[in-house]
């Protein structure tokens, strides 16, 4: 299914690497350099517990299940020093369960979602504080009907920034996002927000263990033009996880995603595990 908070914010690579934050809402402060670059595969695991109406939590009826499988290719390539260019290519399968009744049945939805691209240029930029501007869009190639995508030409711009802090680096960002109206339905704009801390636990950092603060505010959200949350909607989410980096080149990530703010309305989870493969050049 569609989901915006994930497609809102966008990934990031460190110097010579991939990011060693795990998930695709966390852009970090760092290009990888002229020539230089890295491809990775994000998936996510989401068995959703139900929905959020108006700020309240509501469970499926009992039998019912919905489970997300979401995979994200990303691939980014330096520019110059303080420049790259970057695509994420989201493609989700959906399995939708009913039992417990008479016409019990099995649905599977899959396909590509919103294909996203966006430039990036560090303005300040070198071992120490850091600060970078991004502006992309996504585009619409997901099928709109099976819930995989906008149907529509979402740009979003984002300010980043970091620094060195004891036994790691911190750094955090905020994005605008605008999803033009289509039809009846109206998603708005939205802003995004992210904070990860990058704990060095080896000599090097080939071992961190990245904190991330992910979260989303959706300022109206219409649906056959009514409103479907009269505040609009917010997500806000913490994800603990760990980076290991074999050979200098191969980053494997993982962690999980657990909701501590939903309001407004959307699909509910209690726990999203993921793991990413990264390969830098």
């Amino acid at each position: 299914m569609y989901k915006p908070w994930v497609s809102f914010l966008l990934l990031g690579a460190t110097v010579g690497g991939p990011a060693a934050a795990c998930t695709v809402q966390t852009e970090d402060d760092s290009v990888p350099g002229s020539g230089h670059g890295w491809g990775g595969l994000y998936y996510v695991y989401t068995p959703y517990a139900g929905y959020v109406e108006d700020g309240h939590a509501e469970p499926f009826v009992p039998g019912f299940s919905l489970v997300d499988h979401s995979f994200t290719l990303e691939g980014t390539v330096g520019l110059g020093a303080d420049f790259y260019v970057k695509a994420d290519v989201p493609y989700a399968v959906d399995v939708t369960a009913e039992t417990e009744y008479p016409d019990d049945y099995r649905d599977v939805t899959r396909g590509l979602g919103d294909v996203s691209a966006a430039a990036k240029w560090a303005f300040v930029n070198g071992d120490g504080p850091r600060a970078a501007a991004l502006a992309g869009a996504s585009f619409p190639t997901g099928d709109e009907e099976e819930e995989l995508g906008a149907g529509v030409v979402a740009p979003k711009v984002m300010l980043v920034a970091g620094a060195a802090v004891p036994r790691g680096r911190l750094y955090g960002g905020v994005s605008y996002s605008y999803v033009p109206k289509k039809g009846d339905d109206d998603a708005g704009d939205a802003v995004g927000y992210h904070a990860t801390y990058d704990v060095r636990l080896s000599a090097g950092g080939a071992v961190t263990a990245p904190v991330e603060v992910i979260g989303t505010v959706a300022t109206r959200d219409k649906t056959d033009g009514e409103e479907v949350a009269d505040s609009g909607s917010h997500v806000l989410a913490v994800s603990p996880g760990v980076t290991v980096t074999f050979a200098g080149a191969w980053t494997v990530c993982g962690g999980v995603i657990v909701p501590v703010l939903e309001s407004g309305w959307g699909y509910d989870y209690d726990y999203a595990p993921h793991v990413t493969v990264f390969y830098g050049f």
